[in-house]
């Protein structure tokens, strides 16, 4: 499946790059908000993996808009941050699932990317 990784870290983008890929998957990285809406409405994607922190835009309210453009599309949310209250903004907003950094992959691999579009 094809999965839209959007963070702006180098090197977590990279890392989930070679997990995703080593499971069969094809990745798209984007390391900030502004190009990921219209690279959602070019390209079909069966998960989003959305940092709640990006340089230029809240990664809240980025979901909020992926979500006007395509309101099934499953968007995991990803954050440096165990802040309750942006996790619980993240679920309310429309956000599938929330990973933690550092992420755990065996959660990912398990959990998350069930939650894909078929």
């Amino acid at each position: 499946m094809k999965i839209l990784v959007v963070d702006d870290d180098a090197e977590i983008r990279e890392l989930l790059k070679i997990f995703l890929e080593s499971n069969g998957h094809t990745v798209v990285l984007i390391d900030k908000g502004a190009p990921v809406i219209k690279t959602v409405l070019n390209e079909t994607f069966a998960l989003v993996l959305l940092d709640v922190n990006l340089p230029d835009i809240n990664g809240i309210e980025l979901l909020e808009k992926i979500h006007k453009v395509d309101a099934e599309l499953p968007v995991v949310m990803i954050t440096a941050f165990k802040d309750a209250e942006k996790v619980i903004t993240a679920f309310r907003a429309g956000a599938v699932d929330c990973l933690l950094k550092p992420l755990n992959f065996e959660y990912l691999k398990t959990s998350v990317l069930n939650r894909a579009r078929r």
